[in-house]
């Protein structure tokens, strides 16, 4: 009885919280995975990898207005380049304002975009948000409902992408517009002459600094979180629980949309080792077979599904034989010479240094 007394009233509440911290911790590690494949492609795409840090500096300086906005502090100049971005309030924040206003610039960005495709779901998908009737009581049950209500939306998140009609314009600008919060959910670097790059250390340092600076706030808004949870545990209410699901919809579709990004930037850079003219064929073989397979089955229930999944496997198919019979081989040749090159200097180096 008393375990079940401190299970209900101190560790309950936690459930949630933890389940939002993973899923966001898994958001940290998918978006530092693109940015190295991002860098990789850096020399032959730099005008992709710089729209992309465009976006990212864009959503980075819109989650610091908003932060101004909500905290009544106003925003008197907005700055955004493809270099650095750059927000300032007319009123100057102090104390809890200003602290506020940085929870909106350093973590803001991991939320905010998603939020806008969250929205979108909300005007037309509202099916897939599946909320429990009240509060939950011990942290089993905290984190079995979260569970619970987090698959059930990304089951129906995952079948609305499938059933997407590409030759619907909606639903191209939804993809596309997915595709942009993926692709720039975060910078890759910021400033013109000495570029910070921009790292999942950058952010956990910024995050830490937040977090230490004034830890007040840190018990202020635990404090918020218990007393709102024993409300709803009191009075039966699903307010705590529906607030936690929140951002853990928030994370998903940002995870959805940055596994939707890897997939673009992976076969960018696999069609970059084909063959020029032979690189250009996967990019055909996604409209090709689209088309194709909308008239196949053109009279089935699921053609949207079908054609999307043989689109995905004919690309896939195409660039894997093409990079193993067309891959560029002057640039594979020119690799293995600079390789050679360097264990030669190498070389050069240790007969130099034994002789001294």
């Amino acid at each position: 009885m008393g375990w079940e007394i401190v299970d209900r009233f101190l560790f309950a509440p936690l459930a949630p919280i933890l389940g939002v911290i993973l899923f966001w911790s898994i958001q940290l590690l998918l978006i530092e995975s693109m940015k190295h494949l991002l860098r990789k492609i850096w020399s032959k795409h730099q005008s992709l990898c710089r729209f992309t840090n465009l976006v990212g500096l864009f959503f980075q300086a819109f989650s610091h207005a908003i932060g101004y906005t909500i905290t009544k502090c106003g925003v008197s100049h907005f700055y955004i380049s493809v270099d650095e971005s750059k927000v300032e309030p007319k009123r100057q924040a102090k104390g809890a304002v200003e602290w506020i206003t940085k929870v909106f610039l350093f973590i803001g960005p991991f939320f905010v975009p998603a939020l806008l495709i969250f929205i979108l779901l909300l005007l037309g998908c509202n099916a897939a948000f599946k909320v429990p009737a009240g509060s939950f009581y011990t942290f089993s049950d905290g984190l079995i409902v979260f569970g619970n209500s987090l698959s059930y939306f990304s089951q129906k998140f995952i079948e609305l992408l499938v059933n997407l009609d590409f030759l619907n314009p909606f639903h191209v600008f939804f993809l596309l517009f997915l595709i942009f919060i993926g692709l720039g959910i975060r910078p890759l670097y910021i400033g013109r002459e000495e570029k910070r790059k921009i790292n999942i250390i950058y952010d956990l340092q910024n995050i830490k600094n937040l977090l230490s600076e004034r830890p007040v706030y840190i018990i202020s808004v635990f404090a918020f979180f218990y007393i709102l949870y024993y409300i709803c545990l009191f009075f039966n209410l699903n307010w705590y629980i529906n607030l936690m699901l929140f951002f853990g919809w928030l994370s998903i579709i940002s995870i959805v949309a940055i596994i939707i990004a890897h997939l673009i930037i992976i076969l960018v850079k696999s069609t970059d080792q084909i063959c020029p003219f032979w690189n250009l064929l996967p990019y055909v073989t996604l409209f090709i077979s689209y088309g194709l397979s909308r008239l196949v089955f053109y009279s089935l229930s699921f053609q949207y599904s079908i054609s999307i999944v043989i689109m995905l496997i004919s690309t896939f198919i195409i660039t894997l034989f093409l990079k193993r019979v067309k891959t560029n081989k002057l640039k594979t040749k020119a690799s293995i010479k600079k390789l050679k090159d360097l264990e030669v200097e190498e070389i050069g180096n240790r007969r130099g240094s034994s002789k001294r």
